[in-house]
């Protein structure tokens, strides 16, 4: 995955220098913003300023790393805001698995994941697939067809 940058020399080259630390910062970030509190943000979600002060990431990172989880459908942005370590108003962002009645609006805005996402969502697919044929049941086309799609997605067809 290029990750986003302004076309600029520093900006190249800071984005160039992030590629191999981008992954495990997106997982970080998903992992813990699916977590059941206290652990993670939980139901209640936690806003960015948050998510940086508890997984102790830089500002720029951390942000960068969930519009990246945002723009994968992973972690949605809510309408409701919490204050900061300064005071000020900022949006919570919530898990998508604690979002169950998405708008079908904002769910069609959502890009399908793609790279990193793609293959950590084809991972757990996989392991629940292992899951599903020990169990003796054949496994549904559904789910074959789900495989297909992000393999396609994770850049593995």
């Amino acid at each position: 995955m290029t990750l986003p940058h302004n076309h600029t020399p520093t900006s190249i080259a800071a984005a160039e220098s992030m590629e191999g630390h981008a992954p495990t910062q997106r997982r970080r970030i998903r992992l813990w913003y699916e977590a059941p509190a206290p652990e993670g943000a939980g139901e209640a979600g936690a806003t960015r300023d948050r998510a940086e002060a508890v997984l102790g990431l830089r500002h720029q990172s951390c942000g960068a790393r969930i519009n990246e989880l945002i723009a994968d459908g992973l972690l949605v942005e809510m309408p409701e805001e919490l204050p900061t370590r300064t005071g000020r108003p900022s949006k919570v962002i919530r898990a998508r698995r604690y979002v169950p009645n998405l708008p079908a609006t904002a769910a069609r805005s959502m890009r399908a994941p793609r790279g990193p996402a793609a293959k950590a969502m084809l991972e757990d697919l996989r392991r629940l697939s292992r899951v599903w044929v020990t169990s003796g049941k054949p496994l549904p086309d559904s789910i074959k067809t789900l495989g297909q799609w992000l393999k396609r997605q994770a850049g593995e067809s």
